[in-house]
């Protein structure tokens, strides 16, 4: 697959995992071993499919200035245009 696709993402989002340090239990008290956060979004996603597949991706997103850093630096990192 030698194509080229634009991406646009209108709704990018931020995903967060929190890894406690036991199972989770009724009326339980759990601590939070660490957390980590990953761009995602349904845009997001294609644009990764469609980049497995071969093809050069085109990713434009819209979203707040908080999260512009975070998801400039994992765009980078995917090599998308």
């Amino acid at each position: 697959m030698n194509e080229r696709i634009a991406v646009v993402a209108l709704n990018p989002c931020v995903d967060t995992a929190l890894y406690l340090s036991t199972p989770l239990t009724p009326g339980g008290t759990h601590r939070i071993l660490r957390t980590v956060e990953n761009p995602a979004g349904k845009g997001l996603n294609q644009a990764l499919m469609f980049q497995n597949l071969g093809a050069e991706v085109d990713y434009f997103a819209f979203g707040s200035e908080d999260d512009y850093d975070r998801m400039n630096r994992y765009v980078q990192e995917q090599k998308f245009r």
